[in-house]
């Protein structure tokens, strides 16, 4: 008997010898079984289970309650501001017998006062509305209301109201708010009546602008005594008013991390990469956090975020970019990514959510991970996703290091993507083989400098650069080397996609901020430290470097879009208003419960693949009947030449779409239907279309006022 099989027949339980990726050796020789996978604890079966809703109902539990010798018992709920009906479920038990009952029990004021207020305003606009009253089941008499606003809103005419109401009568009066500036305001509604009827409610809206905040960025290096003057590009098509800038000014390479978190959090959510980056921003330490001025509570917003993803979940596990439609293996995985980061800060998650994602990354990560060891061909997009699928799977303990090192070493003849490999050599730092990490990083590093056959672009590099730092394995002079062509990539961008700003916001995160002493003046403000500063203004003064060496300098102008201005670059866009018969509506002039048809047209004229994202703010007053118009032929039949949308949806107040270019010219129609719900006058503000890859690239139509008149 060879020495080999001896040794194993005599230790057949004690000792078992393995080739480098864990396959047992048997006496034959080398183990021809397959390499075992990490799904195998994951479910057969992907239920559809939904998954808990962003808002939970409400639900009180009293604990153990006491019954007399008949078996009854009383308890008391302590309820919140609620109308409406409630399920009760009792459990009763004794030492042999269970048993259990339901019923229904309807919640309500005696006497209800409803205000309806729109969802938000923007500053200026004037809400009509009306407050109605129904004495439900109160007894008759006089009943007194008063009404009172804070914050950015304010009543305009009576604020306290008396009526002699029957019983079961109703009374309406009219209630005007105006908005203020943007912030949040309350309209707090006290009601008394007789027989000790007394109940005070607070309404909450929201105040902010119609549109989003515009977010530009600059890199470069200032020498000593030299003064910077902001280049125009950067504010142009900006209120002056509105622009704010921040300053990181520092003698080695630093990030504007506080113009980074404005990118990532200062916008509506409308896809799954939106609320990575936002969720990307809120899992950062306590001193980033209070250094950034978010003044929320961490777990309580990442919570929010998580349960808010837990919609873009498709049947298959994965997640889709804009819900609904087939799950994108790399945004899969970076979701996971975030909800294992999520679970460790110490989020609880909804259930099954991370572990139906992992097993579709084991899904997508198997069939490269199992066969023979020969080299196959694989196209670059799947090998980037199935590393991305490995580190995942390492970092959840669903994969160990013999299943890496085949998986690395099966497709080491393929694997000519930088950010492949470093996500590769991430994963070796995860599971502790750092002499593997370490070269795997060096290579991914030789490969991006290289210029090989992938290209590696900013996202790719920034997603890179923050692999390195956060798996500690590359030595700090080749990291600062990285960093500095991260620096240099990022100076010729003067806006950044989502993915991109939520890259560099891994990367910048980890870092000190640069030693050395700085001093600069900003306007009229003198700055001077030992290490990198960072200064927040008003405007754009001009910035100059009073050291003796180059300072580096990262810039962040932030402003609203100035109302009057139309501009093209790289969209057309234009907006017309329609009634269902086809006639042409002036928004200036309608009335409430008009129907209006929103015409958008335009066309592609920038560079590249166009990646356009149609974003429509609606006014406070309207609101979405219809984002995709089905049989537009038969509905209306003067709507033609309608290109349609890959992806339309009523978001928070907004049309946001995915609109089909088409012809040569790239040209794009859409339409959706809007209803005049709220009398009052509102801002309209402009719709604007943006390349989701290249954001420079973006078209924005004009704005202007409507108001909306009683109905005829």
């Amino acid at each position: 008997m060879p020495p080999l099989a001896a040794l194993i027949a005599k230790n057949a339980e004690a000792v078992t010898v393995s080739d480098n990726y864990g396959r047992l050796i048997t006496a034959s020789g080398l183990s021809n079984g397959t390499l075992g996978m990490p799904a195998a604890d994951a479910p057969d079966r992907l239920d559809n289970t939904p998954q808990p809703p962003v808002h939970q109902p409400l639900a009180i539990a009293t604990g153990i309650v006491a019954l007399d010798k008949n078996g009854a018992g009383k308890l008391s709920l302590a309820l919140p501001d609620f109308s409406g009906t409630l399920k009760l479920r009792a459990i009763a038990w004794s030492a042999g017998r269970t048993g259990q009952a339901t019923a229904t029990l309807p919640v309500h004021d005696p006497l209800s006062a409803d205000l309806p207020l729109p969802a938000r305003l923007a500053p200026d606009d004037r809400a009509d509305l009306t407050l109605t009253l129904n004495n439900i089941d109160g007894p008759r008499g006089e009943y007194r209301i008063k009404l009172s606003a804070d914050g950015q809103v304010a009543l305009q005419g009576d604020s306290e109201l008396v009526v002699n109401l029957a019983e079961h009568e109703q009374r309406a009066q009219p209630v005007t708010i105006q908005a203020k500036d943007q912030g949040e305001g309350t309209v707090t509604l006290s009601v008394t009546g007789p027989n000790g009827i007394a109940f005070e409610r607070r309404l909450n809206v929201a105040v902010s602008a119609a549109t989003a905040r515009i977010v530009r960025h600059a890199q470069l290096t200032l020498k000593p005594g030299a003064t910077l003057t902001v280049d125009p590009a950067l504010t142009a098509g900006l209120r002056p008013e509105s622009i704010v800038s921040q300053t990181t000014f520092g003698a080695g390479i630093d990030f504007d991390l506080n113009g980074l978190a404005a990118d990532l959090t200062g916008h509506a959510l409308f896809s799954a990469g939106q609320i990575i980056g936002e969720a990307t921003v809120w899992l950062s330490p306590a001193s980033v956090l209070a250094n950034l001025g978010l003044k929320d509570d961490p777990q309580a917003r990442l919570t929010a975020l998580v349960r808010a993803l837990a919609a873009y979940q498709t049947t298959d596990g994965g997640f889709s970019r804009w819900g609904g439609g087939a799950s994108d293996p790399w945004l899969t995985a970076e979701i996971a990514d975030l909800l294992q980061r999520c679970k460790t800060a110490g989020v609880v998650l909804p259930d099954t959510m991370l572990d139906q994602a992992i097993a579709r990354l084991a899904a997508i990560f198997a069939p490269l991970a199992t066969g023979p060891i020969d080299a196959v061909t694989v196209p670059p997009g799947r090998l980037a996703e199935a590393a991305y699928a490995a580190r995942v799977l390492a970092a959840g303990g669903q994969m160990n290091l013999f299943q890496l090192r085949y998986f690395s070493d099966r497709l080491q003849a393929e694997l000519r993507d930088p950010l492949a490999v470093g996500l590769i050599a991430s994963s070796f730092a995860i599971l502790g083989d750092k002499a593997s990490a370490t070269a795997g990083f060096a290579r991914a590093m030789s490969l991006a400098e290289s210029g090989g056959s992938v290209r590696l672009e900013l996202e790719g590099q920034a997603a890179l650069t923050a692999l390195m730092i956060e798996s500690g394995a590359v030595a700090q002079p080749s990291t600062a080397s990285f960093l500095a062509g991260l620096s240099g990539a990022a100076g010729n961008r003067r806006q950044f996609s989502t993915a991109e700003a939520m890259w560099l916001f891994r990367t910048v995160v980890p870092l000190v901020a640069s030693a050395g002493p700085v001093k600069a003046k900003i306007g009229d403000l003198t700055l001077q430290q030992d290490h990198a500063l960072w200064g927040f203004v008003k405007g754009t003064p001009p910035i100059r470097n009073l050291a003796d060496k180059p300072a580096h300098i990262s810039l962040t102008v932030l402003g609203d879009p100035a109302q009057g201005e139309v501009r093209d670059q790289g969209f057309e866009l234009q907006r017309a208003f329609f009634d269902t018969n086809g006639k042409p509506v002036d928004p200036a002039n309608i009335r409430q419960n008009d129907l209006l048809v929103v015409v958008l047209t335009g066309r592609f004229t920038g560079q590249g693949d166009a990646k356009p994202l149609l974003v429509d703010p609606l006014p406070a007053g309207w609101r979405i009947e219809a984002a995709d118009i089905k049989d537009a032929a038969n509905r209306y039949p003067w709507l033609k030449d309608l290109g349609g949308a890959s992806f339309a949806r009523a978001d928070d107040g907004r049309l946001v779409a995915i609109p089909n270019l088409t012809g040569e010219r790239h040209e794009f129609k859409t339409a959706y239907v809007v209803r005049a719900t709220v009398r009052g006058q509102f801002a309209l503000p402009g719709p604007t279309i943006q390349d989701l890859a290249q954001p420079a690239q973006y078209g924005r139509g004009a704005a202007g006022k409507t108001k909306v008149d009683p109905a005829s």
